[in-house]
């Protein structure tokens, strides 16, 4: 089972900075369609408004339109408490100080229900890059545009790409090409998830795959002093138990992820080609894609090995070498050392790709644990991922080259998928023995993630 340790935890917490029930997503069609009749019925939101707004006022809008639904005041501690229309979704909350200067901004998936009080996240960087991203996704303020995963979209912004944000010379610029990215990324998940998740896979739809009340609960969490990066992390498992409760495995996650990230990194290093974005702006959304797809390739390389019942010996270097893979792309000051935190993955699994197949590789250990017909069978398998892993390389090298600025989001989402769904059928092919499957799906992981496929 994946970990839900955080939201066990503070579930409490939740529920006493949480008074009533928020609006639910189950049946939702769209933002628009939710918020397109706003009566006089009520909620409440409360907070804490940026610094520096003490004293000052907030204004609630839907984000996709502009549309004003709430707005409230802000007290000398810069606590606010807004009046909002009720059963809302998708809503940024603007904080103003005494003269009427913006201070700060976040987004808040639903208002809550008719008498309820629902507590929004802190301010912060971090926070108003999240509202600015999801606005600008829905530019031109008649609702139309991407259905963003709300959940998804704070998951992916963490303060290190909103600090490189605040540093930009032309924040506007960098805030589009992140809404374009991440519009893209999105798009990719959606199509990785039909093409390798089967039935579950195609029906599965992430913007609605977490409800509106599961959200409520980690921003209430935040509200009662949660660190941000906790949350981060809290918002992608609540998007991974969603999927595994709908039958959709590990592996297909991380192929998503794989997926969403190549989509971000190659739209946003061609904006930069373009002139459209700054080199800090791509080399952080890059730094942060090779953090969230190390996450989940680590927990899949475990379920492998572990499913695939390979020996004790080889499932505990898998782990030490996934255990290794987190930590160091959480730890990444910067894109090439998030490639160095993936290289080093694919050396403690297989090997360097010109090197050939490493004596501590995890490889070489399940090979050595097996009789020799098994042994001669994974050697081939995992010499054929590295040898697609290398067209791959080559595939993204030509998409990149091929990207045009008037390229859609959804197009750079279809060739990403293609490219991938190429790379698995050249590296796994029928009629392999489950470990042999095994050794070369862990050797996919590796040698076909974010550090084959980054052309920082």
């Amino acid at each position: 089972m994946r970990s839900t340790s955080a939201l066990f935890l503070l579930v409490g917490l939740a529920t006493i900075a949480c008074d009533g029930t928020s609006s639910s997503s189950s049946d939702k069609s769209s933002v628009t369609d939710r918020n397109s009749d706003p009566d006089d019925r009520s909620a409440r939101m409360r907070g804490q408004a940026a610094e520096g707004s003490a004293n000052g006022t907030v204004e609630v809008s839907i984000a996709a339109t502009g549309q004003v639904v709430g707005e409230g005041d802000i007290d000398a501690a810069g606590r606010f408490i807004a009046d909002v229309a009720a059963d809302m979704e998708g809503l940024v909350v603007r904080a103003y100080d005494a003269s009427g200067q913006l201070r700060g901004e976040l987004l808040v998936a639903a208002s809550g229900r008719a008498e309820s009080t629902t507590s929004t996240a802190p301010m912060s960087s971090e926070t108003r890059l999240e509202a600015e991203v999801f606005v600008a996704a829905h530019a031109g303020g008649d609702g139309e545009g991407p259905d963003l995963a709300v959940a998804d979209l704070r998951g992916r912004i963490d303060a290190e790409l909103a600090a490189t944000i605040d540093a930009a010379d032309d924040r506007e610029q960098e805030v589009r090409a992140l809404a374009r990215a991440m519009v893209a990324a999105q798009a990719a998940e959606l199509h990785a998830l039909a093409h390798f998740g089967g039935e579950a896979g195609a029906e599965f739809e992430p913007s609605r795959s977490v409800s509106v009340e599961m959200m409520a609960e980690v921003d209430a969490a935040l509200d009662a002093g949660l660190d941000a990066e906790e949350a981060d992390r809290w918002f992608l498992e609540l998007e991974e138990d969603a999927a595994d409760a709908e039958g959709i495995g590990l592996d297909v996650m991380a192929e998503a992820e794989a997926s969403a990230g190549l989509a971000l990194r190659m739209t946003l290093d061609g904006l930069v080609e373009a002139g459209m974005a700054a080199d800090a702006t791509a080399d952080e959304g890059a730094r942060r894609a090779g953090e969230l797809e190390a996450r989940v390739a680590a927990e899949a390389s475990v379920w492998l090995a572990s499913s695939a019942e390979f020996s004790v010996e080889v499932v505990a270097m898998t782990e030490a070498a996934a255990d290794e893979l987190e930590s160091d792309a959480r730890e990444a000051s910067d894109r090439d050392a998030a490639v160095e935190a993936w290289t080093d993955f694919e050396a403690n699994l297989v090997g360097e790709l010109e090197g050939g197949l490493s004596e501590s590789a995890v490889v070489v250990e399940l090979m050595s644990s097996v009789d020799a017909t098994l042994t001669t069978e994974i050697a081939a398998a995992v010499e054929a991922t590295m040898v697609a892993s290398e067209a791959l390389v080559v595939g993204i090298d030509t998409l990149q080259e091929s990207w045009e600025p008037d390229m859609e989001p959804e197009a750079v989402a279809a060739a990403v998928v293609d490219l991938r769904a190429s790379f698995h059928a050249a590296a796994v092919s029928d009629g392999l023995s489950s470990e042999a499957r095994a050794a070369a799906e862990l050797s996919m992981l590796a040698a076909g993630g974010f550090g084959g496929g980054d052309r920082s």
